[in-house]
C-alpha cells in the first residue's frame, strides 16, 4: 500500500487534482479545522463533476456524532477519530476497497 502525504491546508481543489494526478484508490482526510461538514461536501462534489466515484473517501479528526450521517449522505465512508490505531484505519482500507 503506497500513502502520498500532500500537506496540510489543501483547497478542495488541490485535492481533486491530486487525486486526479495520482489515481488512489483511497482518500483520507485530515480535518481539524471544524470545517467538514462544508469542506467533505465540496470535495465530493468536485470528485463527481470529474466522474470519480470509485475512490473510497474517509475523514480523521473530531467529527461529532450528528455530523457523521450528513458526510455520509454525500459519499464519505468512515471516520477515524484521534487515537484511532493505523491497524483499524488500515483494516478499514482493506474491507471498504472498490477496486
Amino acid at each position: 500500500m503506497e500513502v502520498i502525504y500532500t500537506g496540510i491546508h489543501q483547497t478542495p481543489d488541490d485535492i481533486v487534482n491530486t487525486v486526479i494526478q495520482e489515481d488512489p484508490d483511497a482518500v483520507m482526510l485530515s480535518m481539524l479545522s471544524g470545517a467538514h461538514n462544508a469542506l467533505c461536501p465540496l470535495i465530493m462534489q468536485k470528485l463527481k463533476e470529474h466522474d470519480i466515484d470509485d475512490v473510497l473517501i474517509a475523514v480523521g479528526g473530531i467529527i461529532p456524532d450528528e455530523d457523521k450521517e450528513f458526510l455520509k449522505g454525500h459519499g464519505l465512508k468512515g471516520f477515524h477519530g484521534p487515537g484511532t490505531s493505523l491497524k483499524t484505519i488500515v483494516e478499514f482500507v482493506r474491507t471498504n476497497l472498490k477496486r
